[in-house]
């Protein structure tokens, strides 16, 4: 599993009480898992997170698609980033 930089400080933006990049993350991969299931198959999953940040108190929608592909070591990797990143 890899994240992308945008997507890590999206994970670590935890300035309100109770938050942290462990839940975010499990929020992420969570998301990620119930559209992986609804891909059919495919190697590319779009999906949606919603999460609160510094600049947004309310939670608001995080547009992400992962990619699975091989990585260093031809072993598969999913790769979380946001749609305008490839």
């Amino acid at each position: 599993m890899a994240v992308t930089c945008r997507v890590f400080e999206l994970l670590n933006d935890t300035y309100q009480a109770g938050q942290s990049f462990e839940g975010r993350a499990w929020d992420v991969l969570m998301v990620l898992r119930f559209g992986i299931k609804k891909s059919g198959g495919t190697d590319t999953v779009y999906f949606t997170p919603h999460f609160n940040t510094k600049d947004h108190s309310q939670p608001r929608p995080y547009k992400l698609w992962s990619k699975c592909g091989p990585g260093d070591d031809a072993d598969p990797v999913i790769t979380v980033m946001f749609t305008d990143e490839d």
